[in-house]
């Protein structure tokens, strides 16, 4: 059975806030604590405590996110959604910004470990959120989520589910594997 564009949307975004939401504490309303950056080591506690504080925001920016995605049907064009995407993208960048100090200071120890994996992906889940009106600034193509879907959520929970287990956090429910 073929599925719509609004039900394919529909489970692209039960998906992926299943695999953002997982990766820290609950989405909530109140601003996140800033703590200030560290600048030795810190143990495996404190840096999976880090991860958890640093992704909070990326958490309430996501929540936001599905939200607004979830009202966009055929009229909604690629520059309103990626209209939408804005404030999640400017907190992803800022989780980037969080995790390139963490690698380059050696901040989580051997916590750190694939810190560059999720680098990477996080950076193709940006570029697919701020393409979204390049590739069709009038209507949004029917498959542009569905794309984001099979290619660049399953690196993005790959990744995810590494630097937890590096952490010593458990992987997110319902991830795919990490060997």
């Amino acid at each position: 059975m073929m599925r719509t564009r609004g039900e394919r949307l529909i489970a692209i975004v039960g998906l992926a806030a299943t695999l953002l939401a997982g990766c820290g504490t609950a989405a909530s309303s109140s601003p996140a604590t800033t703590r200030p950056p560290a600048t030795a080591t810190t143990t495996l506690s404190g840096a999976a405590s880090a991860y958890l504080a640093d992704v909070d925001p990326v958490n309430v920016a996501w929540h936001n996110f599905v939200l607004e995605a979830s009202a966009w049907n055929t009229a909604t064009t690629g520059t309103a959604a990626e209209g939408d995407a804005q404030p999640l993208v400017a907190a992803l960048q800022k989780l980037d910004n969080t995790l390139i100090n963490v690698q380059v200071n050696d901040l989580w120890g051997a916590g750190g470990a694939h810190v560059d994996a999720l680098l990477t992906a996080i950076a193709l889940f940006e570029g697919d959120l701020s393409g979204l009106a390049v590739s069709s600034p009038s209507v949004l193509p029917a498959g542009s989520l569905l794309a984001m879907d099979q290619k660049d959520y399953a690196a993005l929970s790959a990744a995810i589910d590494r630097v937890r287990i590096d952490l010593g956090l458990p992987p997110l429910p319902g991830s795919v594997s990490v060997s």
